[in-house]
């Protein structure tokens, strides 16, 4: 998906980032490795598909075999692939290789042996990595080629805090504060593997350390998220909410058991019983329900959750009227096109609010919403709907308010 993610969540939805310098292409035609001249076995590959013969035989012919990648890339454009082999100069959410090879289609846009690059790509260690290079980068480079580093600042910050783990489980090896500090860290950037690696090494050494076993349900849990077929999706968060329920039973006022199961039963769409003081909704995505029957879209509704959690949520057409959200927390959120009308959201944060192509968020209604001291600043707001809301000392400084509305609003 070519869409501009901010960068926590693109982040986030690669299995591999890392700056790289091409030491060696090889040009591939229909997923085998093609050399110069190899033209019985490229008809091989052909056979039926008129097209592809047809030009195949009559190259054979006329092309020279120091032309032929250049013309095979020219002609086969789309039937032809690159295997990129990369020396790994910073490593952001990468296996700890020197060398990684990373398959990419269509043209080769301009890559020459020594160039550096940045890559991101899906996959693994184990099936190969593959990616399309624009596409796949769309988030990075929209905003690198402005003069925009807020991506390369995140990615930068991510690779500080590994590095300042490592040293500090190099002279602690088998310290469980910085084994599961770790293991979030990688969590939070949806490196999975990097995770469970964290919290194995954490139970070899403490293995009664219930911070196993949060932190492995947690990997369990996000990997489900990703099954794309029902039964197995709806499996995965049975088991997971297994372990979290198991965990709060010894550990009631555990965060990340809270959180998970919270997260599952909402995906199962078991909402009844969703715990009353249920507060992090942090990085729910209504895309991640077992079924398209599940409707939570009024789940939030006159619901009591001062001081909730909505950091990097993906809330679309939600219906929150009536809802206590004060001191609620939506900074990072995506909000769009969500009833807000008559919620109580007084001190709630919405800072720096946009959508998830870095454009204005839309038609969000606040009417007769309760907006006291809430803080807006620097959100990029498009059609807002903030008539009859009370406004007093909401903060709006550097905030885009284009085409918003605030007939009869308190105190603006």
């Amino acid at each position: 998906m070519c869409v501009s993610l901010n960068p926590m969540d693109d982040i986030a939805n690669k299995d591999l980032i890392f700056k790289g310098k091409v030491e060696h292409i090889d040009t591939l035609f229909m997923g085998k490795l093609a050399k110069d001249n190899q033209w019985s076995t490229l008809l091989k590959l052909a056979w039926g598909y008129p097209r592809w013969a047809k030009l195949l035989k009559q190259a054979g012919d006329r092309i020279k075999p120091t032309e032929y990648n250049q013309w095979l890339a020219s002609e086969f454009w789309e039937e032809t692939r690159y295997r990129v082999k990369y020396k790994v100069v910073t490593a952001y959410k990468a296996p700890k290789l020197d060398v990684i090879e990373v398959e990419t289609g269509g043209k080769t846009e301009g890559r020459a042996i020594g160039q550096e690059e940045m890559v991101f790509a899906k996959g693994n260690i184990k099936s190969g990595y593959e990616t399309k290079r624009r596409c796949f980068a769309f988030s990075y480079f929209w905003r690198t080629d402005m003069g925009d580093l807020s991506y390369q600042k995140v990615l930068d910050s991510y690779w500080l805090k590994q590095q300042q783990l490592a040293s500090a489980l190099g002279l602690s090896p088998h310290n469980p504060r910085l084994l599961y500090e770790q293991g979030q860290l990688y969590l939070q950037y949806r490196d999975l593997d990097a995770a469970e690696w964290s919290f194995r090494e954490l139970a070899w050494y403490h293995p009664n350390d219930i911070a196993v076993k949060v932190g492995l349900t947690q990997v369990d849990f996000y990997r489900s998220l990703t099954k794309t077929d029902e039964l197995s999706k709806k499996q995965g968060y049975e088991q997971a909410l297994a372990e979290f329920n198991a965990i709060l039973r010894i550990a009631p006022n555990n965060k990340e058991a809270r959180h998970g199961q919270t997260l599952a039963l909402l995906y199962l769409g078991r909402t009844t019983e969703v715990a009353k003081n249920a507060k992090d909704f942090s990085e729910f995505d209504d895309s991640y329900k077992v079924n398209e029957s599940i409707n939570l879209k009024n789940f939030f509704a006159g619901r009591r959750l001062a001081g909730a959690n909505f950091n990097r949520a993906h809330l679309y057409q939600f219906n929150f009227t009536k809802a206590d959200l004060r001191n609620a927390n939506f900074v990072g959120a995506f909000i769009e096109y969500c009833n807000f009308t008559a919620a109580n959201l007084a001190n709630a944060k919405f800072t720096g609010l946009t959508n998830f192509e870095d454009l204005p968020s839309e038609k969000n209604n606040f009417t007769k919403a309760n907006l006291r001291h809430a803080d807006f600043s620097h959100a990029s707001l498009s059609r807002f709907d903030f008539s009859q809301a009370d406004l007093t000392g909401t903060n709006f400084s550097n905030a885009n308010l284009v085409d918003c509305k605030f007939d009869n609003s308190l105190a603006r």
